[in-house]
């Protein structure tokens, strides 16, 4: 295109002969009038295109308006069923969420990468030292008290909730410290001036008290969550309920309840949230915020 505007500027310049100005002009209208067809013929066929699409589109009038109200209004009552199955298609097939198993090093260095956003290098080697050592005693991967430790406390083992229920690496409770010999107003203040060494020494007091194995991410997972229920393994297994553990239930149904994991898809569906927390929810759970993590990295 540059060349060619450059031999048009040659070609009509004064210092040309008459006859290759005129070539050149001629040239110059030429391009005007087909520039000027292809813009009347795009305006023409857009016109076309735009009364041939108007053609697939619901016609709008007063009356059928106030008809498409009355036909919603039957509709209604099923508005929960409608938005359940919008939120299936969306995460079956729209936007899946897929299982990750990768425990690869590289997964082990995303965590990590997430926990030194929260720690010093020197509370970050405290806390890898603790968790490899829990780890080797419940039989577990340090891995799979990461995963744990992202949906607790986003790997800050300084955090204290917002409502001041619970604090630390596991998020301790007043029933969780149970029989551990600390109280949570203490875990609270050992967060507040960064005891790592506290910390992690009590998180690994509480995951080897069980005296059984914990062989991956959902078996640490149920055993922080409600220590009685520690070992269960089955899916389908009951922890909470909303009629008799109303406030265990309330305080972490947001997060759990809900979640369910088919064919290497993790969903969370409202027909899902049935009021009551099973192994399988905190599976699921665990499963999405893996994968939330590693789009990070």
């Amino acid at each position: 295109m540059k060349q060619l505007a450059d031999l048009i500027q040659v070609s009509i310049s004064q210092e040309s002969p008459a006859w290759l100005r005129l070539v050149g002009c001629m040239v110059v209208l030429l391009i005007v009038l087909q520039a000027g067809k292809l813009i009347y013929r795009l305006i023409q066929e857009g016109g076309k295109a735009f009364q041939y699409g108007r053609s697939f589109l619901l016609k709008i009038t007063l009356w059928r308006v106030l008809a498409y109200l009355f036909l919603s209004a039957f509709m209604v009552p099923l508005s929960p069923l409608i938005s359940d199955g919008v939120q299936e298609l969306e995460q079956r097939f729209f936007s899946p969420v897929y299982v990750n198993s990768d425990t690869s090093a590289f997964v082990l260095r995303c965590y990590e990468m997430e926990l030194s956003r929260h720690c010093s290098e020197k509370e970050m080697q405290v806390v890898k030292s603790w968790t490899e050592k829990a780890a080797a005693a419940i039989g577990c991967t340090p891995l799979d008290i990461y995963q744990v430790a992202f949906v607790e406390c986003s790997l800050d083992p300084f955090r204290v909730r917002t409502d001041g229920g619970a604090a630390g690496w596991i998020q301790f409770t007043n029933t969780g410290l149970h029989g551990l010999g600390a109280s949570l107003s203490e875990v609270k203040a050992a967060c507040k001036r960064r005891d790592t060494e506290y910390i992690m020494a009590l998180a690994h007091a509480y995951l080897t008290q069980f005296g059984k194995p914990l062989p991956d991410a959902p078996a640490v997972y149920v055993a922080v969550a409600a220590a009685g229920h520690a070992g269960q393994t089955d899916a389908a297994h009951v922890i909470y309920t909303r009629s008799q553990h109303p406030n265990e239930y309330k305080a972490n149904s947001a997060l759990w309840d809900g979640w369910t994991v088919e064919r290497g898809k993790v969903l969370r569906l409202a027909r899902n949230i049935d009021g009551r927390i099973t192994v399988g929810d905190l599976a699921g759970c665990l499963a999405a915020k893996k994968v939330e993590l590693l789009k990070k990295y």
